[in-house]
């Protein structure tokens, strides 16, 4: 009776613990995994560019009043002004001054915003809103055409960068805006696409006008299996 179990041990032991079915049998269930991962499971298609941080509104474009000699040159860059601060006084018309019409930061235009005599109507510097009054900015990026049929409006997006304690800082939005005209350059078409967003008070420390970063824009999702054929066959 022994002796027939342990044949029966020993054909069990070589038909079924060979080294073919310890090789066999994990591979196929590896592959089995791998199949049903590609086929099953989504990756996020997205789309990398570069993004920079803008007033989601301007206050006041502001403009000289006078072809008379400037008198008195408040303006100065990122300079914070209060609402009725005199910002330009001229020499013969001292009535006559240009002021702010509401607390922000200013702007200048560089070209003209230091010259004693200004034309009438010539734009002279921005006044934007304070980022923690308004806690609003536009993520503004600029894509091109091979890529812009891709996106739609309510796209989300994720702005990245680094805070000035080279932390990274991401901010997540949706695209508002789209222009229906390219922009022409010289390294081709580009469409400006516009994310209103709101940031939090914490988010609000590590932003700046004008800060550059990464924005991924997502355009939807794929299976694995269908990502990498396309991509196989660079669609």
């Amino acid at each position: 009776m022994y002796e027939e179990l342990l044949e029966s041990s020993e054909f069990y032991q070589r038909r079924y613990h060979n080294f073919a079915s310890k090789i066999i049998v994990p591979t196929f269930i590896l592959f089995l995994f791998v199949g049903v991962f590609l086929c099953f499971m989504k990756k996020e298609i997205s789309l990398k560019t570069s993004a920079t941080v803008e007033p989601y509104r301007v206050i006041a474009h502001i403009q000289s009043t006078s072809n008379n000699k400037i008198k008195s040159n408040y303006l100065q860059e990122n300079k914070l002004v209060k609402a009725g601060e005199v910002l330009v006084e001229y020499e013969a018309l001292p009535e006559m001054t240009i002021s702010a019409v509401e607390d922000g930061f200013m702007h200048l235009r560089s070209d003209v915003s230091q010259n004693q005599i200004i034309p009438e109507g010539t734009q002279i510097a921005s006044l934007y809103p304070i980022l923690e009054k308004e806690k609003k900015v536009n993520m503004v990026s600029y894509i091109s055409s091979r890529d812009i049929s891709k996106l739609s409006i309510g796209d989300i997006l994720r702005f990245q960068m680094t805070d000035s304690s080279n932390k990274a800082v991401t901010i997540k939005s949706k695209i508002s805006n789209i222009d229906s005209i390219a922009t022409q350059t010289e390294a081709g078409n580009f469409f400006k696409i516009i994310a209103e967003t709101e940031v939090s008070d914490k988010e609000i420390t590590a932003l700046r006008y004008g800060m550059e970063g990464t924005v991924t824009i997502v355009t939807g999702q794929s299976t694995y299996f269908d990502y990498y054929v396309n991509r196989f066959f660079n669609q």
